[in-house]
């Protein structure tokens, strides 16, 4: 699974380019620069794979670092999940890259963003976003791979709408069934199928409904009332 973990973000050509030239040297943080460095073990381990075009290339250096970083981990011993492994590596260079200096010149647009874009209350955003996205600390990691997505809960009852905010680097999603799929007419499931799915509507009801703190505490003898729960994803 770690080869193939390899391959696809070697295929991931921003990311690809970042250590194929070098670039990220400028980045690095001085605060992790005498520690063994992830962002070194993939330059060299891309470099090897550029060289040699098909030929198979053992990553021995990259799980070398990566079992240091991690012990608790007992690569390449142990088998893990390929989601939480990657996870792993992307916050270890995000940390890695972080000069943030350096990052702001380079990547402008992660300073920025569009209030059109998501249905956000402007207030509440741009305290989340500076608190959470600027303050978390910016990297190339997050102009490649970086999203945002909104949660919003809205009572069916009064109306009332409850918005939040969160980062990702990784969307797990469903597989619509293609025969029983309403988003794509074809029996062919397309990623666009899955993410129109995800951030589909869903109705909240019994153990898992909502409780409106506007009208659910001051409806006499009623316990929590049905709500209508929507993503939007900002890439």
């Amino acid at each position: 699974y770690i080869n193939s973990m390899l391959q696809c973000l070697f295929a991931t050509t921003l990311f690809k380019n970042l250590f194929l030239t070098s670039n990220y040297e400028k980045f690095l943080s001085n605060k992790l620069r005498n520690e063994p460095q992830l962002s070194k073990s993939f330059s060299e381990l891309f470099k090897k794979m550029y060289i040699n075009g098909g030929c198979s290339v053992v990553p021995t250096g990259f799980l070398k670092n990566v079992n240091y970083l991690r012990p608790d981990m007992r690569i390449p011993d142990d088998q893990q999940d390929t989601q939480e492994f990657l996870m792993i590596v992307l916050d270890r260079l995000h940390n890695e890259l972080s000069n943030q200096g350096e990052v702001a010149e380079e990547y402008p647009d992660l300073l920025l963003y569009d209030e059109d874009e998501l249905q956000v209350k402007n207030n509440e955003y741009k305290k989340w976003f500076e608190k959470t996205v600027i303050g978390n600390g910016l990297s190339p990691i997050d102009h490649i791979f970086q999203g945002q997505m909104e949660n919003i809960l809205e009572c069916q009852r009064c109306g009332n709408k409850s918005q939040s905010y969160s980062t990702f680097y990784v969307l797990s999603l469903a597989i619509p069934k293609p025969s029983t799929s309403t988003f794509s007419r074809s029996k062919r499931v397309k990623l666009e199928d899955c993410i129109n799915l995800y951030t589909s509507d869903e109705v909240l009801s019994g153990e898992n409904a909502w409780d409106c703190p506007k009208c659910g505490s001051s409806v006499s003898g009623s316990g929590p009332v049905e709500s209508k729960k929507s993503k939007k994803k900002k890439d």
